[in-house]
């Protein structure tokens, strides 16, 4: 077997490595030139908060890929910044819920904004039949990898 392609970073998983890795340098930048002040691992866990209001803390971590430490780190440092509260659930009271204040609730349409002109700026000159394609086949890898063994 030929490692050529492989070693020379043009494989399938070192494509979408970087391409992950200059959106995600855009999007700071983006946001910054906007006085937005927020890690793209705080951006992260907001998103998935606003796609669910409320997550378990726990499920924060298996959703971003961080550990509870880190977890624990990015929601203090959101909680400060007055974009979320940890709420103990009723339920199960060694579960903590995360929510979004309402501060964090107004602050998404600013980092919305952001994320759009990003992604605007990403997809520039492509096609909507490749970006189709694109989206068509990164979740038919993701249901691959996804796939219990």
């Amino acid at each position: 077997m030929d490692y050529g392609d492989y070693l020379k970073g043009r494989h399938l998983g070192e494509l979408m490595s970087q391409a992950m890795h200059a959106m995600g340098r855009r999007l700071k930048a983006n946001a910054e030139a906007r006085e937005i002040n927020m890690s793209l691992d705080q951006w992260m866990v907001m998103i998935h908060l606003w796609k669910k209001d409320g997550i378990p803390q726990n499920q924060l971590c298996h959703d971003t890929m961080k550990s509870k430490g880190s977890i624990t780190r990015l929601i203090d440092t959101l909680e400060k910044k007055n974009f979320v509260v940890r709420v103990t659930s009723e339920v199960d009271s060694r579960v903590k819920l995360v929510y979004l204040t309402h501060e964090g609730k107004r602050f998404s349409n600013d980092m919305i904004e952001v994320m759009l002109a990003t992604r605007d700026e990403a997809v520039d000159g492509i096609n909507d039949t490749d970006i189709s394609t694109t989206k068509r086949v990164l979740r038919n890898i993701c249901n691959n990898l996804n796939k219990q063994k």
